[in-house]
């Protein structure tokens, strides 16, 4: 055989090693594209179903005496907070006394016996207490899942959204966590401070649609 022919085949043979390794790179790719996107696919859903068993428990633990605690405390004044986290007797205004009835199962005649404020036992403030620590407990639960992003934190956003209020400007019983301690509570901080940031920049858009 010529030597002319031994090279042409010989290059033939380059080239057709050249497009075995192309295709096999190109299906490799192929393969390795949709391994990624099964895993980022099993990924989301394995977020979604944690977000919805985190969302479900949030539901079992969030009672009447829990809601309320939390609506009353919110509107209690740092000192009345203090004493309420040290499970100290208080004293708490009158016209919370739906929420303290609901609480505390109350009797009528001392609600009536009362004047411009209802006295509260030690006793009595440990159990509001235990309902307010078992609300932020399941709330930091579900909010370290939203900080770790491993659940799907545009659904808890969206839940949770009303744990800001904007005419306060104040996030969910921000006194009774500065009562306990700025280092407490550190997924429900990292979540107010998003809360506000997303406040504060759609105030700021706000205005500039305005001028």
């Amino acid at each position: 055989m010529k030597p002319e022919w031994i090279s042409a085949i010989a290059s033939i043979f380059t080239a057709l090693g050249v497009i075995f390794v192309a295709f096999q790179a190109y299906f490799a790719k192929q393969q390795l594209d949709s391994t990624v996107k099964q895993m980022k696919s099993d990924h989301e859903r394995s977020r979604r179903k944690t977000t919805i068993e985190l969302m479900l428990k949030w539901i079992e633990n969030l009672d009447i005496k829990t809601a309320s605690s939390r609506k009353l405390t919110e509107s209690l004044d740092d000192s009345t907070c203090e004493k309420i986290y040290n499970m100290e007797k208080t004293s708490i205004a009158v016209e919370h006394k739906t929420l303290l009835q609901g609480i505390l199962d109350l009797k009528e005649e001392r609600i009536q016996n009362s004047d411009a404020f209802i006295e509260i036992t030690d006793y009595e403030s440990s159990i509001i207490r235990s309902y307010v620590l078992n609300y932020l407990n399941s709330l930091e639960t579900i909010l370290t899942g939203w900080r770790l992003s491993v659940v799907d934190k545009e659904i808890v956003e969206d839940e949770f959204i009303y744990l800001y209020n904007t005419e306060k400007d104040k996030c969910v019983l921000h006194n009774f966590r500065n009562t306990a301690g700025v280092h407490t509570y550190p997924s429900i901080k990292a979540f107010c401070l998003s809360l506000n940031d997303k406040f504060s920049k759609e105030k700021i858009a706000t205005k500039e649609n305005v001028v």
